[in-house]
């Protein structure tokens, strides 16, 4: 009988040790649910990597500059870990590079994951809410719902285009365009833009605020900047 109780010890023992280990172990693959096709713009396969060009300009005619600076981002699913609340999150290494010729150099790690039908990205440990299933046109949600930016005002990003294709920066079926400022007159503009691809996810992010004092409303605001600063992240090439 003594026996009978150690053996039943060890077991429990064991079950215990091993529950312990998982929640620490890289685990894969990704939860299935992220695979279910409402998630598809929001993808976090394994090896799974994307590369920007981005460009950012700044103006100051005041003081007579007008710079652009010209890089590339690349972004590739890493590892999966369990965090201390038991949600399963996917790394997204990002490395950068100043030419197509150079050499990539590592930059920083995000993390991603898809709980509650939101997806929600890990910048620098705040927490931003990407996109909210099921995507629908018109829909809106809070992208800050989980940090402590803009407790003031709340900006709603909002689904503005969905399921349309496009050829540019690169050629895709099906996409969503997702705008959280959307903000133009004769002297400024104000816009903060992100376009998802389906199995790819990211593929465009537009952020744009500047201001003109040339009043001619038939030139675009782009071609008559004053002061302001734009960054545009445009796809250049994804894989697995």
């Amino acid at each position: 009988m003594k026996t009978m109780r150690n053996i039943c010890r060890l077991v429990l023992l064991a079950i215990v040790v091993v529950s312990c280990n998982s929640k620490n172990e890289t685990l894969e693959p990704f939860p299935t649910n992220n695979q279910q096709e409402k998630y598809q713009y929001f993808p976090l396969d394994s090896g799974l990597w994307r590369v920007f060009e981005i460009t950012e300009i700044r103006t100051d005619k005041e003081v007579n500059v007008c710079d652009t600076n010209v890089y590339y981002l690349m972004e590739k699913c890493g590892g999966v870990f369990v965090d201390n609340v038991g949600d399963t999150m996917r790394k997204i290494e990002r490395y950068v590079r100043n030419s197509l010729s150079d050499n990539w150099l590592q930059s920083n790690t995000h993390v991603a994951y898809v709980k509650n039908n939101e997806a929600i990205l890990v910048d620098e440990n705040v927490r931003y809410l990407k996109l909210q299933f099921p995507l629908e046109l018109g829909k809106t949600w809070n992208a800050n719902k989980y940090n402590h930016i803009d407790t003031v005002q709340t900006l709603l990003s909002k689904v503005v285009q969905l399921n349309v294709s496009v050829a540019e920066p690169m050629a895709f079926d099906s996409v969503v365009v997702v705008e959280r400022i959307n903000e133009s007159n004769i002297v400024s503009k104000k816009l903060q833009q992100e376009v998802y691809a389906t199995n790819v996810g990211l593929v465009q992010r537009q952020i744009i605020d500047v201001y003109s004092d040339e009043f001619d409303a038939n030139v675009p605001i782009e071609h008559r900047i004053t002061k302001g600063t734009e960054q545009y992240f445009n796809l250049i090439d994804y894989g697995r």
